[in-house]
C-alpha cells in the first residue's frame, strides 16, 4: 500500500522476533515436502492433511508436475525465468542457485518413462544443448529452439551442428548479474539469449502436447510428505520479509548497503554471490545495475508460484512481458504479450453470481 514506514516496521518486527528462521541446504531445497510446523520459515499457511484433502489432478500442483501417473504437466516457468535462474553455473555446469531445485528438466537422457518429482542436477549427461525462445515468424506463438553444443577445453560451448544462420559458432557470454549468460546472434544481428543444459524432451515427444515447447516441470507446489500433488500453500514466510524490509528501505531513502544486506540473506542462502555496492557498478554487462531492478528480480526468483509476481508487476506500474513459449500464445495469440498495468484485463471483478446472490448493493470493482 506504500506505507514504508509501516512496512519497514512490520517486517523488522517479524524478523526480529526470534519465532522464525531461514530453512537453508537440503531443507529449503525441498520447502515444499515439509508439513508447515516442521518448517521454521513459514510464518502462515493454509495447512492441507493427508487423510482428508485431495492430492490427485484436482489440486493445483498437478498443472506443474506429473508425479506417480498424476498431472498434467503443462504449466512451466518462463524462459525468462530460466535466463534469471541459470546465470551461475557449476563444474558441471549445473545450475548453482539452491532455488533452481525447484524446477524439473524431464532430460533425454534420462528416458521418455521418467517422471522423477525431484530430478537429477548431480548426474552427469553426455548430450548437450543451447537452448533459447524465439517468435516464430508465421504465426504468433513463441517456441524453443535447441542448438547441440560441445564443450571445450576453455570453457567455452561449440555448436556441434550446422551455425552457418549465426554470426560465430561458438557460443557467446557476457557478465550479467555477478554471473554469466550465453547467447548466440543471427546473422542478421539479431541476439538471442538463452542457456546451457543437456538436451530436454519437447512436449510432443514426452506428454503428447506441442512441439514448441520443452518439458521444464516445477515442483514447488506438490509432494508434502511425498504424496504426489498434497501442499499447503504458503500465504507468508520469513524470506518475504526480507524482501518487504528491503523494498520499504529502498523507498524509504535508506542505505543502499542495508537493502542489499537483506537481499544477500536470501542470495548467500541460494549459494550465489552477494551484491556490494562496487559490483553493482559493472554488472549489467559493464553498466551499472539499479537498485530496484535487484529488489525486483529476487523476488522474482525467490517468490515464483507463491502469487506474488502479477501485483508486483501492477503495482510497480510495469508492464506484463509475456513473449515466451506457453499455452498463453496459443488460443489467444499477440493480444495478452504484454499487458499494461492500467489494463482493463488487469481488473478482477466480482463474478456475477456473487454479485446477485449479496444482499446489499455492492459497487463493482473499477
Amino acid at each position: 500500500m506504500e506505507n514504508w514506514d509501516g512496512a519497514w516496521e512490520m517486517a523488522d518486527n517479524v524478523i526480529n522476533s526470534g519465532r522464525f528462521e531461514l530453512e537453508k541446504g537440503s531443507r529449503f531445497a525441498t520447502y515444499s515436502q515439509m508439513i508447515p510446523e516442521d518448517n521454521k520459515e513459514t510464518i502462515f499457511a493454509v495447512r492441507r492433511i493427508l487423510d482428508k484433502d485431495d492430492n490427485g489432478y484436482s489440486r493445483m500442483g498437478s498443472m506443474r508436475i506429473r508425479i506417480e501417473g498424476s498431472g498434467w504437466e503443462e504449466m512451466s516457468p518462463s524462459s525468462k525465468y530460466l535466463e534469471l535462474m541459470e546465470l551461475h553455473l557449476d563444474a558441471n555446469s549445473m545450475p548453482k542457485d539452491l532455488r533452481s531445485k525447484f524446477i524439473v528438466k524431464r532430460y533425454v537422457e534420462d528416458g521418455v518413462a521418467d517422471y522423477t518429482p525431484v530430478g537429477y542436477p548431480n548426474k552427469v549427461y553426455e548430450d548437450w544443448t543451447f537452448a533459447y525462445a524465439v517468435k516464430q515468424s508465421n504465426t504468433s506463438n513463441y517456441e524453443y529452439k535447441q542448438i547441440a553444443v560441445e564443450k571445450q577445453a576453455d570453457g567455452t560451448f561449440l555448436i556441434a551442428s550446422d551455425a552457418s544462420n549465426f554470426q560465430s559458432a561458438t557460443i557467446e557470454e557476457e557478465p550479467y548479474n555477478l554471473g554469466t549468460r550465453y547467447y548466440v546472434k543471427g546473422k542478421d544481428g539479431t541476439k538471442y539469449i538463452g542457456r546451457i543444459e543437456p538436451e530436454v524432451f519437447d512436449a510432443s515427444t514426452k506428454r503428447g502436447k506441442s512441439s514448441l515447447f520443452l518439458v521444464y516441470v516445477i515442483n514447488k507446489c506438490s509432494y508434502q510428505e511425498q504424496s504426489k500433488h498434497l501442499w499447503s500453500p504458503i500465504i507468508s514466510r520469513l524470506a518475504e520479509m526480507y524482501l518487504i524490509r528491503a523494498e520499504a528501505n529502498y523507498e524509504k531513502g535508506g542505505s543502499v548497503q542495508a537493502t542489499l544486506d537483506d537481499i544477500n540473506m536470501l542470495r548467500e542462502r541460494a549459494g550465489i554471490p552477494i551484491w556490494t555496492e562496487v559490483n553493482m557498478a559493472t554488472a549489467e554487462n559493464g553498466s551499472k545495475k539499479d537498485l530496484h531492478k535487484i529488489i525486483e528480480e529476487e523476488r522474482m526468483l525467490e517468490l515464483a508460484w507463491e502469487g506474488h509476481r502479477r501485483f508486483d508487476v501492477f503495482r510497480w506500474r510495469q508492464t506484463m512481458d509475456r513473449r515466451y513459449p506457453g499455452g498463453h500464445t496459443i488460443t489467444q495469440g499477440d493480444k495478452f504479450y504484454e499487458i499494461l498495468y492500467n489494463s482493463p484485463s488487469v481488473c478482477e471483478f466480482i463474478p456475477q453470481l456473487q454479485y446477485d446472490a449479496y444482499p446489499y448493493k455492492l459497487g463493482q470493482n473499477p
